[in-house]
């Protein structure tokens, strides 16, 4: 989760102690006309690992979020760590946002079953225009002019191919017209793109932000609509679902979205959202540390002076591959609150956060979810260092 602020249009080229734009050309400033020709081509900062030389999109490093897991000591001398519940699941963000191909229903099947029942529930009786901002309406609420918002729409077709996490244009319109449904005009080559993977080197304008927005809004319509209104039994001979859920009684004129969320309901489903620790990715050129604190006091309310930064332990890591098979890796700052001090738990992020909960060690591993094992390992480290720690007499206040 990125932070919201605005943009600024990027600058043009200027000397070289000022910041060029992305692609920026440095000229041969001798003669006019002909003889102003280009020397060589500027590249800007990775904003993923920081180096110099290449963009984000050509890192070669895990794409990076940093955040901060927070513990206390209750008055029964329990340790605690403060968890967060997501507003809405990964896999109903994605599949809202259209971040999937039609045509790859193994994919999408993956999404819904990473859904609650109650998300399940609204995909099946409500319409796309009414989810869509249902999903974005707490950002319209509380964003203020230029207006942005949390999660950054982005189009692949864009000229604009990128715009940071957790920005969005937050003026709601009414939508455009439904588009013609030529199945052929569905991009279908794309599966599982992670777009909040794609960060700008430069900033974007407000207008710029905004027609990524609608651009997304747009392509996501026509793939809700291809779903909820193909019959499951016209795609059947090319879909790639496993064989236990490939049966469709003929003529019965299911849809493949009722048919993948009947497929994905089989066995008990999710009942909240995923727990996890605050976080989020970079702004341009800011500190792993700063990120890391920025993204906790956004998320959880609390101000950073309340948290003392434990200095002689490693930030802890956790890296997996996601659904997308690329590699994330989250970088968390192990920080301590005393207890009278986190006792306010109202003013947390409620655009992106659901709940807040200080949880013991147990309760955590209970909260994660039994798939995400790369989680679960980060809590049991950071336990089993603490409890290692607390025997060396180490004091925490």
């Amino acid at each position: 989760m990125q932070s919201k602020r605005p943009y600024a249009t990027a600058a043009a080229a200027g000397p070289a102690t000022e910041p060029r734009p992305r692609g920026a050309w440095s000229y041969n400033t001798k003669g006019d006309g002909p003889d102003r020709r280009p020397a060589h081509k500027y590249y800007d900062i990775c904003n993923n690992c920081g180096k110099h030389g290449h963009t984000f999109k050509q890192c070669k490093n895990p794409i990076t979020s940093y955040g901060v897991i927070v513990f206390r000591l209750a008055p029964n001398q329990e340790r605690q760590y403060l968890m967060i519940r997501r507003k809405d699941t990964l896999g109903y963000v994605d599949f809202m946002r259209g971040k999937y191909s039609v045509s790859n229903q193994k994919y999408i099947l993956n999404m819904l079953q990473q859904m609650t029942v109650q998300e399940k529930e609204k995909l099946r009786t409500r319409t796309f225009d009414d989810l869509w901002y249902d999903l974005w309406k707490e950002e319209l609420v509380h964003t203020k002019d230029p207006p942005h918002a949390k999660d950054p729409p982005h189009a692949k077709d864009s000229p604009h191919a990128a715009i940071p996490e957790d920005d969005m244009m937050g003026d709601y319109v009414d939508p455009p017209d439904l588009l013609p449904m030529d199945p052929s005009a569905i991009d279908t080559e794309t599966q599982g793109e992670d777009t909040d993977d794609i960060l700008p080197e430069t900033p974007l304008s407000p207008g710029q932000v905004y027609s990524t927005y609608k651009q997304e809004e747009m392509n996501s319509r026509e793939k809700f609509h291809y779903l909820a209104t193909k019959s499951m039994e016209e795609v059947m001979n090319q879909s790639n679902l496993p064989a236990e859920y490939r049966q469709v009684v003929a003529g019965s004129g299911i849809t493949i979205l009722q048919h993948l969320i009947a497929c994905s309901s089989r066995g008990e489903g999710w009942t909240e959202p995923e727990w996890g620790f605050p976080k989020g990715r970079r702004n341009f050129q800011e500190k792993d540390y700063d990120c890391a604190l920025r993204e906790m006091t956004e998320e959880t309310g609390y101000p950073a002076h309340l948290v003392k930064n434990i200095k002689n332990i490693l930030p802890f890591d956790e890296i997996f591959l996601g659904s997308n098979y690329k590699s994330y890796k989250h970088k968390y700052y192990l920080m301590y609150m005393k207890y009278e001090d986190s006792l306010s738990m109202d003013r947390y992020d409620k655009s992106e956060v659901s709940m807040m909960k200080w949880k013991s060690y147990d309760e955590c591993l209970a909260s994660i979810r039994p798939y995400n094992l790369e989680k679960k390992r980060l809590i049991t480290h950071i336990e089993t260092t603490l409890t290692k720690y607390r025997v060396r007499g180490i004091l925490y206040n």
